[in-house]
């Protein structure tokens, strides 16, 4: 039988968040904001929640490292 990896648990998970900043030609874009590295999904989501809440018109992600092997 084979082993089954919940990629959830593994620290492959990075926080971000998403939030608008206005340029100079005043037109709204986004701008990424890495918030931490190496978190299980569980972690990842908690510390972009928090800064999410912090910041006005934010978004929050967790995203996986493309490159784990798995």
């Amino acid at each position: 039988m084979d082993n089954v990896i919940d990629i959830t648990e593994l620290p492959i998970w990075t926080p971000w968040v998403m939030t608008e900043v206005q340029h100079r030609d005043c037109l709204p874009m986004g701008q990424a904001i890495k918030v931490g590295i190496q978190m299980t999904k569980r972690q990842a989501w908690g510390v972009a929640r928090a800064e999410m809440e912090k910041r006005p018109n934010a978004v929050a992600m967790a995203v996986r490292r493309d490159s784990e092997q798995v």
